[in-house]
């Protein structure tokens, strides 16, 4: 029985390696559309798109928590000091350098709380202080703060919070649009890089086409030429022209493969693995360019940019004029506070405070005001200056984004002019590749037949080239125009839906 378990593992694995192993250079099927979604799934500028999001989504976290509570806990372990230090002395009136050796140490918790509409935070926080004192008068002396609460606040400042809750979330949707737009441009760099590949792989198909048709009429030309009906000058055109087209096919098979990796660089898959290409079929549709400026107006990245630009030109504006202006703090605390512990000269013993002390009552009332003022007198015109370049600023970003808004508009009506285009050049370019292959074959017969010269032959068959060429390219034009189009209206008009990403489900992935 162990024996016939053995035996069909063997089995199994005989026939599984091979599997395997051919399995890895099976021939891939790859269409646009399957590029794209390999291309958003493990290509490189995916990979940094996502990371880029991902990092203004932790800049907008960082911003809202500034609007939380804040709980914090400080604590000074251990401060030893062993010194001569200046002391007033009571009896004699003087001030003496007294001997002293002392060891501290703190905590304390507090919770604070920005406040967005003055951009002043209210606090409330505990402490309690220890120190021991050592030599002859040795004592432990406890200190608490059991409750203090207060507010502090910059007057006629600028308000770093109140600009904050405006400029953050716009910059949250900036990187959100971003994203999109990253995805849209991944979208393009994969249809160049498939459309690449699949000229270079007609390119060489053609190579090997017309290779093989010029060898043919050569062979034709020298049994007529051998008969004396054919010119020796036509039989050395067509020679020369073989000769050329067998180093073109090593050129294109070059091509073909530097194409290729290219395209699987891009994609991050194996040089090894085969891949067929297969063309997108294009379809007619008709964008109505003011309802493309629309979307791009409410969608686009750079109008949330534009914006931006002249909401960061005002708080500069405001900061600097706040800084140019005399500047206030104002500091408010009340709370509560006791001792425990001293050195009792009369009876001359020490009596050490202990902690549950200086948590009971009575307590003594804490109370703090602080009014700082900073009042610029003279600066020779610093302060001035910066307002005014901070002004001159302002005023050239508005003509510039006066300007670019201009060339948004004129940008978004040229692409989808082209694009309405697009479709009836493919058809087109279709219709001529159907016609050059016919006159092309009509002329090869016309040329085995004698009725032909070489140049009439040469100049059918690069036509037809150009032609098949031509389907090809016009396709790309046609995808690459679609793509962009939807990269700057983040709208999809063949879906007919607004172009979207879940981005919570985007974070929770990362």
């Amino acid at each position: 029985m162990k024996n016939r378990k053995i035996k069909t593992l063997i089995l199994s694995l005989a026939t599984l390696i091979p599997a395997l192993l051919f399995g890895q250079t099976s021939e891939l099927t790859l269409t646009l559309d399957g590029a794209c979604r390999l291309a958003e799934s493990s290509s490189l500028s995916q990979f940094i798109n996502k990371n880029n999001f991902l990092s203004n989504y932790w800049q907008y976290k960082s911003y809202k928590a500034n609007f939380l509570p804040e709980l914090s806990l400080n604590s000074r372990l251990l401060s030893y000091q062993n010194s001569n230090n200046l002391r007033y002395n009571s009896v004699t009136k003087t001030d003496d350098y007294v001997h002293t050796q002392n060891l501290n140490s703190n905590i304390s918790a507090s919770i604070r709380q920005n406040v967005g509409l003055t951009g002043g935070s209210l606090f409330i926080s505990s402490n309690l202080d220890r120190n021991q004192n050592f030599g002859d008068e040795a004592y432990t002396q406890y200190a608490s703060r059991p409750f203090t609460i207060g507010y502090n606040q910059k007057m006629f400042g600028y308000n770093e919070l109140k600009w904050s809750r405006i400029l953050e979330p716009k910059r949250y949707e900036k990187a959100k649009r971003q994203y999109l737009y990253g995805l849209q441009q991944l979208y393009i760099t994969t249809c160049t890089y498939f459309f690449s590949y699949a000229l270079a792989m007609e390119n060489l198909k053609i190579a090997q086409y017309n290779i093989g048709q010029t060898e043919k009429m050569v062979h034709i030309a020298r049994e007529r030429f051998k008969l004396g009906t054919y010119e020796k000058d036509q039989l050395l055109q067509l020679e020369l022209e073989s000769n050329n087209q067998s180093i073109k096919l090593k050129e294109c098979e070059i091509a073909e493969r530097k194409s290729r990796e290219k395209l699987m660089s891009f994609l991050r898959l194996p040089t090894t693995k085969e891949i067929k290409i297969i063309l997108p079929s294009v379809y007619s549709i008709q964008i109505d360019e003011r309802e493309a400026l629309d979307l791009a107006k409410a969608s686009n990245v750079q109008m949330l940019e534009n914006e931006l630009t002249l909401l960061q030109d005002k708080a500069n504006v405001a900061r600097t004029k706040a800084n140019a202006s005399f500047q206030a703090n104002l500091g408010l605390s009340y709370g509560i506070n006791k001792t425990d512990g001293m050195y009792d000269y009369k009876k001359q013993e020490p009596n050490n405070g202990t902690i549950p002390n200086v948590y009971k009552p009575s307590f003594d009332d804490y109370q703090s005001v602080q009014l700082t003022l900073t009042i610029p007198i003279l600066d020779w015109g610093r302060r001035r200056g910066e307002v005014q370049k901070a002004k001159s600023q302002q005023e050239v970003n508005r003509i510039k984004v006066e300007q670019s808004i201009i060339d948004f508009e004129q940008m978004i009506l040229t692409n989808v002019l082209e694009f309405n285009i697009q479709y009836d050049k493919v058809k087109a370019s279709e219709r001529s590749q159907q016609i050059s292959e016919d006159s092309y074959k009509l002329i090869s017969q016309r040329f085995m037949n004698g009725s032909v010269e070489v140049m009439q032959l040469n100049n059918a068959q690069m036509k037809r080239s150009s032609a098949l060429v031509s389907v090809i390219q016009s396709k790309f034009n046609f995808w690459k125009s679609y793509y962009t189009v939807r990269l700057n209206t983040m709208y999809d008009f063949k879906q007919q839906q607004k172009l979207e990403v879940d981005f919570d489900e985007l974070i929770k992935r990362y």
